[in-house]
């Protein structure tokens, strides 16, 4: 159910309301069945490894280890995993897995894995990367500041001194401030970057300044499925980079250089 200005008071969820479900301490199953089912109408990967493909390799440029740390679908592992890299993909979710796997299939060689985020590096034993990848605004699936200073501590560890660790986050700033508009039905999204699909679609469906949930939405406009993320604002994002450890940091706008306030995704890439 879209909910409109006029039917909610404020168009706030609050933690007593029904419809409300807080971003999961740990990213484990926030994706539920349904949501599963039509993850791969809703990223379109041959659309979003159109640029993102070429982006990521220019950042890695050697084929060396990868970790995917939120595997998804298995767009980037599998396309990674055939350019030569040698990749592991990690996907808590075990019906994403699934879905992931069967894209993955050979001459694919990928290492897969299910770790909470906050004990991925204890769980590989010390092994180091060259690249790790956490797209898809996924990080703002855990909740907590905590969690996430924790699972960035983490995520250093696995990172090669040379590495880079690439993150992105949906631009927040905007869908914070035109909150009123978005849910009178007015989201500004151009698909180009990330979740690219036609037949499905995604926009924010209650908005407050500490959960945004998005609804999802097929070609006949009926719902199938919502998801809680923590608005995470690109500074902030940064911020936190920089107290886990990482030295510096290039700051893209729908995988291009700098900072533009119209974009959809900014993709920082810490050093």
């Amino acid at each position: 159910m879209e909910m409109h200005s006029s039917s909610r008071s404020e168009n706030l969820l609050t933690t007593n309301d029904p419809l409300c479900r807080r971003p999961a301490a740990s990213p484990n199953g926030a994706l539920d069945t349904e949501l599963v089912a039509i993850w791969s109408a809703f990223v379109n990967c041959r659309a979003r490894l159109r640029t993102l493909l070429p982006f990521l390799t220019r950042q890695i440029q050697q084929r060396g280890r990868v970790i995917d740390l939120a595997a998804g679908i298995g767009c980037e592992a599998a396309a990674l995993a055939r350019l030569g890299f040698r990749v592991t993909a990690n996907e808590i979710n075990p019906e994403l897995q699934r879905v992931a796997r069967r894209r993955a299939h050979e001459p694919c060689d990928i290492r897969w894995m299910q770790s909470d985020w906050r004990e991925v590096s204890t769980a590989l034993a010390g092994a180091q990367f060259d690249a790790l990848l956490l797209l898809g605004n996924s990080f703002c699936l855990l909740a907590d500041e905590g969690g996430r200073t924790q699972a960035l501590r983490q995520f250093r560890a696995l990172c090669k001194q040379d590495g880079a660790f690439i993150v992105d986050v949906r631009n927040f700033a905007y869908i914070l401030d035109a909150r009123t508009a978005i849910l009178e039905g007015r989201f500004r999204y151009g698909r180009r970057v990330m979740y690219c699909g036609r037949r499905m679609s995604g926009r924010p469906i209650a908005i407050s300044s500490s959960l945004v949930t998005f609804g999802y939405f097929d070609e006949t406009g009926q719902e199938r499925g919502r998801l809680d993320m923590t608005p995470l604002l690109l500074d902030d994002l940064l911020a936190a980079g920089t107290r886990a450890g990482f030295r510096d940091a290039m700051v893209f706008s729908d995988l291009k250089p700098g900072i533009d306030d119209a974009a959809d995704f900014f993709t920082c890439v810490f050093r």
